[in-house]
């Protein structure tokens, strides 16, 4: 074939991310902001999450690697007809499925066996990278999560995503185009609110995009919109880009609570005589031909 200008190939338009995070950090929330997503479900307790953000979601539950196997084939072959309905796939998340690849093992060797050989965690760690590889060649967009995990070397906190084996956390890293950490803070105002971090401090695993801020609004379809264009599947609109509506996918706000509150706006709008705005800001998108860009966190407060 030879050498060919690099301008002459296509343009990779689907996101291919890795993110994690600690439990309640607003990781299986984020897989849910997507427009269309499917989610291969590992963990059962992030339903009552992703039914609250997007109660559309397609679900498959993971119980085992036969489970994620017919997942798999069976979007490949949606894929191939060209009838495949979802734009992001989301696996939620590696961390459990590796556990299942465990379990699988351990049931092989009979109810006696506790531990696992060096050599049957080579076989989960290739099994673990077979998966990841299987799902970031899906031709879609592709969210894969995991859980955090933090360790010491020379007095140094080091924090990755949670996966056995030394080198694997950063070896599914480079499967990714961008990797991200998900985690949670207080805001001025008593706020839980949730941010992605995606480079700035050391010591964290990340990888990042030139066109995403060091950190971001956990909201995916805002990414794709920054990294491919308005025009992507599955990307932002204009209205989904404004700082307020991007602040209020960050925060944690249970469902009476956020209806008390929009209750008591109506009461006071129409009390002056106004309606209540549902419309965007004028602060405008973060990526847009006219609107501004919103601010940003640049530190993450981990």
């Amino acid at each position: 074939m030879g050498f060919v200008p690099a301008s002459q190939f296509g343009t990779d338009d689907r996101a291919k991310v890795l993110d994690y995070g600690n439990t309640g950090s607003g990781k299986s929330q984020l897989g849910s902001t997507a427009k269309n997503p499917a989610i291969a479900l590992c963990e059962r307790q992030a339903l009552r999450t992703i039914r609250r953000r997007n109660p559309n979601a397609a679900i498959w539950l993971i119980e085992s690697t036969d489970d994620l196997r017919e997942m798999l084939i069976a979007l490949t072959e949606q894929h191939a007809r060209d009838e495949c309905p979802y734009d992001t796939v989301v696996l939620d998340s590696l961390t459990e499925m590796q556990g299942i690849l465990k379990k699988e093992i351990l049931r092989k060797g009979g109810q006696s066996k506790e531990t696992l050989s060096v050599g049957e965690w080579g076989v989960i760690i290739d099994k673990i990278t077979d998966i990841v590889r299987a799902f970031r060649d899906l031709p879609m967009h592709v969210l894969v999560l995991c859980r955090a995990e933090e360790s010491y070397v020379d007095d140094a906190r080091h924090v990755r995503p949670s996966l056995n084996g030394k080198k694997l956390p950063n070896d599914i890293a480079g499967f990714f185009n961008v990797c991200g950490y998900s985690y949670k803070k207080m805001n001025d105002k008593g706020d839980i609110i949730h941010r992605v971090l995606f480079d700035g401090i050391e010591g964290y695993l990340t990888k990042a995009d030139p066109e995403l801020e060091r950190v971001e609004y956990p909201y995916w379809p805002a990414w794709i919109r920054k990294m491919y264009g308005p025009d992507a599947p599955g990307a932002a609109t204009d209205d989904e880009m404004t700082v307020e509506f991007l602040e209020a996918q960050s925060q944690r706000v249970e469902p009476s609570a956020r209806a008390a509150a929009e209750a008591e706006a109506k009461q006071q709008a129409e009390g002056a005589g106004n309606t209540p705005s549902d419309g965007p800001s004028k602060d405008g998108p973060s990526k847009g031909k006219s609107k501004s860009k919103p601010k940003t966190e640049t530190q993450a407060n981990a």
